[in-house]
């Protein structure tokens, strides 16, 4: 018997977003896989050149989020009782034209029971117009045993363009 086997992805769904809109929504998300890893590729309107995107689940807004990070230099933030779990950086309006976020989020056992949900978030927001880059490593935890099936992605400000998209890969 193996000790390792190659890891299963399969691609479930992929939701791109076709009006302007502070939201997207991921929603329908079975539970018939082991983790969830989802690649949002974002990006705002707002008049600022990169800022925070927001991440709940099963439209869950109660203040039961908690999430600590290390930005760019390894400089510590964290945010506990809130609303929402930070995800990362997009770029925005002042950006360089047609540049995306970079993010991967995994989300573990995302179905089995009794289990309280966490994971991790990866990426962030080139920058080249300023010639700088905001790399961020986030993990978060959510105070609930519910299985996943919807997670929301939210701009921090302004709306996400049409064309920002996020694809979800079931992990067997």
């Amino acid at each position: 018997m193996p000790l390792f086997t190659q890891p299963q992805f399969k691609l479930i769904t992929e939701v791109v977003q076709v009006n302007p809109s502070n939201q997207l929504p991921v929603t329908g998300l079975p539970s018939t896989f082991r983790h969830l890893l989802f690649i949002p590729s974002l990006r705002s309107d707002a008049n600022v050149a990169q800022h925070q995107v927001w991440v709940n689940f099963n439209a869950d807004l109660t203040a039961s989020y908690y999430t600590a990070n290390f930005a760019q230099v390894n400089s510590p933030g964290s945010a506990a009782n809130d609303t929402k779990a930070y995800a990362g950086h997009i770029p925005a309006l002042q950006a360089q034209a047609n540049e995306f976020s970079t993010l991967w989020m995994l989300l573990p056992y995302y179905a089995q029971v009794g289990q309280l949900r966490s994971g991790f978030i990866y990426g962030g927001s080139p920058n080249f117009v300023a010639n700088q880059s905001l790399y961020s490593v986030y993990n978060f935890y959510w105070q609930s045993s519910a299985i996943v099936n919807q997670v929301l992605f939210t701009s921090a400000f302004g709306n996400l363009i049409v064309g920002s998209r996020v694809s979800v890969y079931g992990i067997k």
